[in-house]
């Protein structure tokens, strides 16, 4: 390596300051713009999520449909139950042959 000057010294620690300050700013604007980018980003997200609360679905209603009357007939009529009971003792007796 050759001997420097003393004006080349003092050129390069000119530079070499420069540099130390370019990177001193850079790193400082840096985290000013991530801190803002990332809170904007935040805030939007939870606007975002308190906006999504306020809002309701519009579901269409159906209309009202009409039913048929139909009539309740109780099982507990005896006749029946008794021709229930038979069908059922058959139908099990033609099992067990």
């Amino acid at each position: 390596m050759e001997k420097l000057t003393l004006q080349q010294v003092q050129a390069l620690r000119k530079a070499q300051d420069d540099l130390i300050f370019s990177k001193s700013v850079y790193l400082e604007f840096y985290s000013k713009m991530a801190k803002h980018v990332y809170t904007t980003d935040l805030n939007n997200l939870i606007r975002g999520d308190f906006q999504r609360v306020d809002v309701q679905l519009n579901i269409p209603k159906l209309p009202p449909q009409q039913k048929e009357s139909e009539e309740y007939i109780p099982m507990l009529q005896l006749d029946k139950l008794m021709e229930l009971y038979d069908a059922a003792e058959e139908g099990r007796s033609f099992l067990q042959d």
